[in-house]
């Protein structure tokens, strides 16, 4: 809770800063069609839109955004969920290209976020909700980086993509 920082209020510009304490497994990233590449979850998060006003990207050093900033969101991993489908990939190679008749069988995941919106002024919850990242899915270009279970990491369209589905005019929709 901080007094000082003014309140929220919904449809006035200002923005959130996310924190996000860990971006879940993250093998299925650099398959071909997402190109999403893994990063720290120290690097992810920084200030996103809950107000129509302002300008949909993330300022992770930019101390003009501080002013604005009325609200703290906090990412934390549920875990990571199994979607029921298994991909046989060649395990020599790393790109799945068969050179051997030695396959590895992965299975596809999904990781669920928990995401809970605080006001700076009173502490109080403005909004709770998930984030669950997309399915993977099997492809022969997927680079097998170990363990075997394949899932996208969180990124930062991930948590815009929620902010935008769950706030209208910078209120929980």
């Amino acid at each position: 809770m901080w007094p000082e920082v003014p309140p929220h209020v919904p449809g006035e510009p200002d923005r959130t800063y996310t924190k996000v304490m860990d971006t879940g497994v993250d093998t299925a990233s650099n398959e071909t069609a997402g190109s999403y590449y893994p990063v720290d979850p120290s690097s992810l998060g920084g200030s996103t839109v809950i107000s129509p006003h302002t300008d949909n990207l993330f300022k992770r050093d930019d101390p003009s955004v501080l002013p604005r900033t009325r609200t703290v969101a906090c990412v934390t991993l549920l875990g990571t969920e199994s979607v029921g489908k298994e991909c046989d990939f060649n395990n020599d190679s790393p790109f799945g290209f068969p050179t051997t008749n030695d396959y590895k069988t992965m299975q596809l995941a999904q990781n669920r976020f928990a995401i809970t919106v605080y006001e700076l002024h009173s502490g109080g919850i403005l909004h709770k909700g998930e984030i669950l990242t997309p399915a993977a899915r099997c492809s022969p270009g997927a680079v097998v980086t170990g363990g075997d279970t394949l899932a996208w990491g969180l990124t930062d369209a991930d948590i815009l993509a929620w902010f935008n589905s769950h706030f209208v005019d910078g209120k929980p929709a």
